[in-house]
């Protein structure tokens, strides 16, 4: 099964920035028709500009490849003609509503792309249960409602393929420390994913969990800290970083060849923690304290 995106739709959450962004270029790139979601309008706006010119290109590039015929995104419609779509993903009320927008405005999504989320740099015992409630909404409960909302729309009697590409993180399979309610949600992200991969092959709809690790991104500053507010602070690891760009192709190709699972931007340091914390745990909690106690010390110095 491979899922085609040429002249289909492709909806994506967390579009305004980041790896999200950059998803929505790479799908322009081949051919998709775009619903980008967020919360800040403008930026969406200016995320479609750029994937309009991409669409253009894109297809200029096909039909000139193509002695006598048209390109392939021109075989379905005109290049480009992507769609935002802003809302609140806390909003419950907002999900339903966009989801009923996506579909009016598609006909059917054939890639839904489930990139939104939100991090945090706190320990547990000082992080208010507001702000552990929020981020359990944004990253695990929001997905799930709007893949629920989705479902009845596929598997109609349809012969393509779809997918569903949920983008969990390296926090969706290690302990990460000082991030208990982002590893919390992954990991339910994880786990939710790897179910509904079996559930919904009868509707011929995939579905690919992606683990990025250190990708340069504003993840870390947009983080919660403590009292539920950004902390403005960027990490050294997410400031050296893996390309986005690099990482949303890699996202993408995956998606689209129905893998179960992609991992992306791994460092030795994360491969070894990924291994000590499935193989040597007690080992991983030792290092993962020693590492709390070092991210408090620098952080009383700044």
């Amino acid at each position: 099964m491979r899922i085609e995106i040429v002249g289909r739709w492709v909806w994506i959450t967390g579009a305004s920035s980041g790896i999200g962004a950059e998803l929505a270029k790479e799908a322009a790139r081949a051919g998709a028709r775009l619903i980008l979601s967020g919360r800040n309008g403008e930026a969406l706006a200016a995320v479609a500009r750029e994937c309009e010119v991409l669409s253009r290109s894109a297809s200029g590039a096909a039909g000139a490849s193509e002695a006598g015929g048209a390109g392939r995104a021109g075989e379905t419609g005109e290049a480009g003609g992507h769609e935002c779509l802003a809302f609140d993903l806390m909003d419950k009320e907002a999900r339903a509503a966009a989801v009923r927008q996506a579909l009016a405005i598609s006909g059917g999504i054939a890639l839904l792309v489930l990139n939104a989320g939100i991090s945090q740099r706190s320990l547990f015992e000082e992080l208010s249960p507001e702000a552990f409630d929020r981020i359990m909404e944004l990253d695990f409960k929001a997905p799930v409602d709007i893949i629920r909302r989705m479902i009845p729309s596929w598997g109609g009697g349809t012969t393509s393929a779809s997918g569903i590409l949920v983008v969990s993180s390296l926090a969706g399979l290690i302990g990460a420390p000082r991030r208990s309610a982002y590893v919390a949600a992954k990991h339910a992200l994880t786990g939710f994913s790897s179910v509904l991969r079996g559930e919904l092959l009868a509707r011929r709809v995939s579905v690919t969990t992606a683990f990025p690790a250190y990708v340069r991104t504003g993840i870390a500053k947009a983080a919660l800290g403590a009292d539920g507010r950004p902390r403005g602070i960027d990490d050294p690891d997410i400031e050296g970083g893996a390309d986005p760009a690099k990482v949303a192709s890699r996202l993408l190709r995956a998606s689209l060849a129905c893998k179960a699972e992609v991992r992306a931007a791994f460092t030795l340091e994360s491969r070894f923690a990924l291994i000590a914390t499935r193989h040597l745990p007690g080992l991983y909690a030792r290092l993962a304290a020693a590492r709390v106690r070092s991210l408090g010390t620098r952080e009383s110095e700044r």
